[in-house]
């Protein structure tokens, strides 16, 4: 989730005690690791210069996942905090960096994301970045709108370019669709309801806390009013039938999109946050959920069971601005943050049946955290490759860290 203010965190945050350790210093792993427990095999993180204070970006879906491990794929990447913001694409190379890298090298420069193929004016920060189709995206402005775009691409008219630094002759991004002033204040998120078909529902939310149902389509529209009770900072769908919101007050409502309530079916309050900053639900299991807070806290839900999370750990120093489940290793969540922090929590130390991590405070010792790379700058946004190839992080030092090959040994 991109930052609703661009340079500060969330009203309200409180000091909370949790009984765990406090995250992983640059080289260490917590409490220290169990002898038995296998890291998992990560490539060394690439560094990319992008010149823009990175707000959100996101993975262009594959027109062909068949060929992801060899395709040159495509990243939409939106800015934040400029004079002048922008949506811009870059290819990417999915090969992944050499492993044979000294010991003492954490992070790497291989020209791995390519020169801008696109790229477009867009008016206000780019709080947040989805897909709708390999073709069209939709994007949440910090000046209240939700706009939608094209790319249209150059040469041959295939989606993915054949070489890394070349910008494609006639690649374009022009806007197509414009819903100035949806919200009140900042739309701080925007995410597409799955398997929509060919009238997809798109949903805004912001610090008006307002929720807006779009059908761009047909361009009609369903708003449920102060649905959060509060500044929404993030959204997430997990599956057809379920929509998530987190914000302030620590509040995670549950919504129901068999139904057009104007409330949700239920409400879950972590008592360690004054304000839920990010959310994602599991690859697989729908009603398992993790939150990020304004305090740093990372949490843990079971949505069936109960309105509390089953765990709870101080991930970060300040505000968790994205996090992401692993496609590849459904028990890891990477995290990153106000601190500048980008970490790895491994819920699977012990290496049992995946099925039976139950990501509570009952399997506590199973969890391993790891720090992957330390920036003086925030962190503001994740993505995972679906194919699970590699992972994205947007920082505030105008470059994107890549990782590859997220893989155990």
């Amino acid at each position: 989730m991109a930052s609703a203010t661009s340079s500060a965190v969330p009203n309200g945050a409180a000091s909370s005690s949790l009984p765990v350790s406090a995250p992983p210093t640059a080289g260490s792993i917590g409490t220290g690791p169990s002898a038995a427990y296998v890291p998992p095999s990560l490539s060394p993180i690439s560094s990319h210069a992008v010149l823009r204070k990175v707000g959100s970006l996101r993975w262009r879906p594959l027109t062909d996942p068949a060929n992801a491990d060899t395709t040159i794929r495509t990243i939409a990447i939106g800015s934040t905090g400029e004079t002048s913001n922008a949506l811009v694409l870059r290819p990417f190379d999915p090969t992944p960096p050499p492993k044979s890298v000294p010991a003492s090298t954490d992070v790497i420069n291989v020209e791995r994301l390519g020169d801008e193929i696109a790229s477009i004016a867009h008016p206000g920060d780019v709080n947040d970045i989805r897909f709708l189709s390999a073709n069209l995206l939709m994007t949440a402005s910090s000046l209240g709108g939700v706009r939608m775009y094209k790319i249209s691409d150059g040469d041959d008219g295939k989606s993915e370019s054949k070489a890394l630094g070349r910008r494609k002759k006639g690649t374009t991004l022009t806007e197509v669709g414009t819903w100035d002033k949806m919200h009140k204040g900042p739309a701080t998120c925007i995410d597409v309801m799955p398997a929509s078909g060919d009238d997809p529902v798109v949903v805004s939310s912001g610090e008006d806390g307002a929720l807006h149902f779009l059908s761009p389509w047909t361009n009609t529209k369903r708003s449920v009013e102060n649905a959060n009770s509060g500044s929404t900072y993030a959204l997430r769908f997990s599956g057809v039938e379920t929509l998530l919101t987190v914000g302030m007050g620590g509040r995670m409502g549950v919504w129901d999109m068999r139904t057009r309530s104007s409330t949700p079916s239920s409400v879950c309050i972590d008592p360690n946050a004054a304000s839920l900053t990010s959310v994602c639900p599991h690859p697989v299991r729908p009603y398992t959920i993790a939150t990020g807070s304004v305090e740093g806290v990372l949490s843990l839900w079971d949505i069936r069971a109960s309105g509390t999370p089953t765990c709870s750990l101080q991930a970060h120093s300040s505000c968790v601005w994205d996090l992401v489940f692993l496609p590849t290793l459904s028990t890891s969540i990477v995290t990153c943050g106000e601190d500048g922090a980008l970490s790895l929590w491994d819920f699977n130390k012990t290496k049992m049946d995946p099925i039976k991590v139950a990501f509570s405070s009952q399997q506590q010792d199973n969890i391993h955290p790891v720090q992957l790379y330390q920036n003086v700058l925030p962190l503001r946004a994740l993505d995972a490759d679906p194919q699970g190839r590699s992972l994205l992080c947007g920082t505030d030092s105008e470059t994107v860290l890549s990782l590859s090959h997220l893989l155990y040994l």
